[in-house]
């Protein structure tokens, strides 16, 4: 008797483990038909190779950009030997002025991307075409709000055809506003949307370290006058550096030295209105040290 409801035991569990992996690998199933295209919905509402795409985007080097209180915009870039998990290795040996993620496509307007290299090229070729017709047709060259919505139509362009595949990268425009007296920051995704921001970060973690400058800044958005833009930014990178994860649940490490100070590491851009010229003039420190010395 115990031995017949022992095997009755079993056969349910086995039953019931059966039916909860077939739906499993059914849903796994369900889920995979729609990752081939770019153009196809899953179940849940979602271009999965957009998706794909903005992970992709995620796990490029952090920029993190914000203005100061005298009005120039400073972007932090950090290497991916950086931001990169402890389980990963990068050599310091790399000369990280040879990786051109900020590039200039006119005198008034600059982008940075961060994600796969080789899509960021292509999206800065475009973007520069683009900004050539249209001084050939109007007589003068686009706006940064123009060249972040044609960069935005392009990565929007590949989700709408089954033969091409979504553009790994974000991308921020600069610009300087004249109405507003301040630069403008423009932030396209994979997927084609584009936003605006006074503040913001795209690559790995940039979702924790906007949180971060939410905090610091608050409602207000006072913002650090140029002296103190560096002790701003490590405030904003610290707490990863210390005691947070990273979206995949591996320890993210943000490189101090001995002081807590940001590693020399990090490169830092300086972009500065001339408005006599009303050109956006741009000023690259590979080291923070470097960036320090040239406000003494």
């Amino acid at each position: 008797m115990i031995m017949k409801s022992f095997i009755s035991l079993s056969f349910i569990l086995f039953i019931l483990l059966f039916n909860c992996n077939t739906r499993a690998i059914s849903r796994r199933g369900s889920y995979m038909k729609y990752d081939k295209s770019a153009t196809l919905f899953s179940d849940e509402g979602e271009l999965l190779q957009v998706v794909y795409a903005q992970n992709a985007a995620s796990r490029g080097s952090s920029i993190v950009s914000a203005p100061c209180k005298e009005g120039d915009l400073f972007l932090f870039s950090l290497p991916l030997s950086t931001t990169q998990s402890t389980s990963g290795s990068q050599t310091r040996l790399l000369d990280r002025r040879s990786i051109d993620n900020v590039a200039k496509i006119h005198d008034q307007v600059w982008v940075a991307f961060s994600g796969l290299a080789g899509d960021g090229r292509s999206i800065l070729k475009q973007a520069r075409n683009f900004a050539v017709e249209f001084n050939l047709k109007y007589g003068f060259f686009p706006s940064a709000s123009t060249i972040a919505s044609h960069i935005g139509e392009v990565q929007h362009a590949v989700t709408l055809s089954g033969d091409r595949r979504p553009y790994g990268i974000q991308v921020l425009t600069i610009g300087y506003d004249d109405l507003q007296k301040s630069f403008c920051v423009h932030l396209s995704e994979p997927s084609g949307e584009v936003s605006s921001w006074n503040a913001v970060a795209i690559g790995k973690d940039s979702r924790r370290y906007i949180q971060r400058m939410e905090q610091l800044l608050g409602d207000d958005m006072k913002y650090r006058p140029k002296k103190d833009i560096v002790s701003f930014f490590q405030e904003v990178l610290t707490p990863i550096g210390i005691s947070s994860s990273s979206d995949n649940n591996e320890e993210t490490v943000v490189d101090m030295d001995n002081n807590g100070d940001i590693s020399n590491n990090c490169m830092i851009y300086c972009f500065h209105h001339n408005k006599e010229t009303n050109k956006i003039e741009m000023r690259c420190f590979s080291t923070v040290t470097e960036f320090v010395d040239s406000m003494k």
